[in-house]
């Protein structure tokens, strides 16, 4: 037989101050992915490219919960 796996204790002498951690630097935002996104969202495509990607979209999602239900 084999033993149950046991808990894991980690001892901590200090715990962590967030006041003493540095600032998150701001990164300046070309909005490259916004622009993108524009343009995706202006270009009508006919109506079989966007059944196609209705479908893919759908299948997609489903298969994603059935892969999250099994899991």
């Amino acid at each position: 037989m084999t033993r149950p796996p046991k808990p894991f204790l980690q001892e901590i002498d200090s715990a962590a101050d967030p006041s003493a951690a540095p600032p998150v630097p701001d990164a300046s935002a070309e909005g490259q992915a916004m622009q993108a996104v524009a343009a995706l969202s202006q270009a009508r495509g006919g109506g079989m490219r966007r059944f196609a990607v209705w479908a893919f979209t759908t299948l997609f999602t489903f298969a994603l919960g059935v892969a999250a239900w099994d899991f």
